[in-house]
């Protein structure tokens, strides 16, 4: 009796395709992890300064040269000196060399000075306005030549779009080393500091 008891049991079990009366558990989701962000960092990189050095220096800088600095951040971190105040020049030994139609533009000076760590760039930090931050140090350091009522041209104090217009040349006079070429001129009490240097700059390179 019992035999016939078990193989009833398995003749009812393959009738019902070998399953019990238990519900399967529903299959579960894949979990599903959050990406990862990575912050990237503050500043002008490398790939920055290097499209430009493609661009305005590989004329005279073969970048297959062993030292040269083109394709080559070590290079050109060892010669951040040297790179820094020749580009920041107005005569003389001004990279890139006066007589070629690549000079750089404020904003690209600033890209160096910042990526060489001769300048200061605050990640986050609010760009400068001509109003808020240009007009104060003008008026304070620039108005008795470049006002409206001086004698220099290039009246550009309280008129953004004339300072606008003279902006390589006034980024350059006031990171110029030459006392001759250096504005406001040192003979006078405006000179300006490192922070309204820094000022006008990033109001370039914007």
């Amino acid at each position: 009796m019992r035999n016939i008891a078990l193989i009833a049991l398995a003749v009812a079990l393959a009738s019902c395709g070998g399953k019990s009366g238990k519900k399967a558990d529903a299959p579960q989701a894949p979990q599903q992890t959050a990406p990862t962000t990575t912050t990237p960092p503050a500043g002008p990189q490398f790939a920055d300064v290097n499209a430009i050095l493609k661009d305005k220096c590989a004329l005279c800088h073969n970048p297959a040269d062993a030292d040269s600095f083109i394709d080559n951040e070590a290079n050109l971190k060892s010669a951040a000196a040297d790179i820094s105040t020749r580009i920041q020049a107005t005569g003389r030994g001004k990279m890139p060399m006066m007589r070629t139609t690549v000079a750089l533009t404020a904003a690209e000076v600033q890209t160096f000075l910042v990526f060489l760590g001769k300048a200061q760039a605050a990640p986050g930090a609010t760009a400068p306005t001509f109003e808020t931050d240009i007009t104060p140090i003008v008026a304070a350091k620039c108005a008795r030549c470049h006002g409206d009522a001086s004698f220099a041209p290039g009246k550009f104090v309280g008129h953004e779009d004339k300072f606008k217009a003279m902006g390589d040349a006034i980024a350059a006079s006031v990171t110029a080393t030459s006392s001759y070429e250096v504005m406001p001129p040192p003979a006078n009490d405006r000179a300006l500091s490192d922070a309204e240097k820094a000022v006008i700059l990033g109001y370039f390179a914007l």
